[in-house]
């Protein structure tokens, strides 16, 4: 992870909870059937993936089967890993 003052770090990560807040309200007014500015979606999407790389944050694959054995009976056989 790359160098960042206090200041820097708390600003990127306010940036990032912004754009996080601004996605949210966007897909549910998808959902809802209302029509959204897809640029300001894109916008808000392209926001958070710049942040997150300058923060070093990446998707890590978890077994959640494992964590939660009741989860287990909501995964058909067929998809769970060998």
């Amino acid at each position: 992870m790359p160098y960042f003052d206090e200041r820097t770090l708390l600003a990127s990560l306010r940036g990032f909870a912004g754009a996080a807040v601004i996605l949210q309200h966007l897909n549910t007014q998808l959902v809802l059937g209302q029509p959204i500015d897809l640029s300001q979606h894109a916008q808000a999407v392209s926001a958070m993936v710049r942040v997150a790389s300058r923060l070093g944050l990446q998707r890590r694959a978890r077994d959640v089967l494992a964590r939660n054995p009741a989860a287990a009976a909501y995964v058909p056989r067929a998809r769970r890993p060998h």
